[in-house]
């Protein structure tokens, strides 16, 4: 309902039900200490001030979110990073945006270019200057995975591909890798990374950032846990039998979190 926990001050951390299919207008609104909410993927509406003026620092929205209403973020002041999973969505033009300083840099992460085209013509001119909104790149070679990945950008795996020695790039310790990942999101979108050659090589070495959706076929370390200063994700990876160690992580004092599912 309408304004059900608004200016509940002292509120820092809820789960919202998988029964709820609406966030109401007003729901959070000034719930200040409000951290960290999780919001299931039965929720289909965040309507107008919906979660105005709390404490977020991320907050992310499953693939059936279809409208976000006026003023839903603003004055977010604390809010880094949005993630928007929905394939197509409509917002108000005032959905995002911070009245007074200071202004945080936040991005707002969208699954394709053209609701990345669609959330930048919703911004004010004001609201441009300090929000950035990202779109994975869709790559199909080799040369485009490992050119986007390095750099840390959000990319999505078009097509199974299989790398070849001639492709590989070099890593510590001697050895060749496939895939050089620098702390963007690689999602594998359910294909195959497969690698033509054997010795000891790495198919994907990862210094922070998330890996999901891929199976990895063949190659002798699949994914090599390098020194990081973000933690590590995997989320549906899957090595198969032709793959000797599933998961390394570099030898020394170097220091990772991992968080692995599924």
């Amino acid at each position: 309902g309408s304004g059900v926990f608004q200016s509940c001050t002292n509120l820092k951390n809820i789960v919202i039900p998988e029964s709820v299919t609406v966030l109401g207008k007003g729901t959070f609104q000034e719930c200040t200490s409000l951290e960290s909410i999780n919001i299931p993927a039965g929720v289909t509406r965040i309507e107008e001030n919906a979660l105005r003026n709390t404490g977020l620092v991320s907050v992310e929205f499953h693939e059936g979110v279809t409208y976000f209403g006026a003023q839903a973020f603003r004055d977010c002041k604390q809010l880094k990073e949005v993630v928007i999973k929905a394939p197509e969505f409509t917002m108000e033009r005032n959905t995002f945006g911070i009245m007074a300083a200071p202004f945080t840099p936040m991005t707002i992460y969208v699954v394709n270019a053209e609701m990345k085209a669609y959330v930048e013509s919703n911004l004010t001119a004001h609201a441009k200057t300090y929000i950035t909104v990202v779109a994975p790149e869709v790559v199909s070679t080799t040369t485009d995975l490992q050119a986007a990945a390095s750099e840390g950008k959000n990319v999505v795996l078009a097509d199974d591909l299989t790398v070849t020695s001639s492709e590989m790039v070099g890593a510590p310790y001697g050895n060749k890798t496939a895939v050089v990942h620098n702390g963007g999101v690689f999602d594998g979108n359910g294909k195959t990374l497969n690698m033509t050659i054997g010795g000891d090589n790495y198919v994907i070495m990862t210094n922070g950032g998330t890996i999901k959706n891929v199976t990895i076929d063949k190659g002798f370390r699949g994914v090599v846990v390098m020194s990081a200063n973000q933690t590590v994700k995997l989320e549906n990876v899957v090595c198969s039998g032709d793959v000797c160690y599933a998961l390394n992580t570099a030898e020394g004092d170097s220091t990772q979190d991992l968080v692995a599912t599924n």
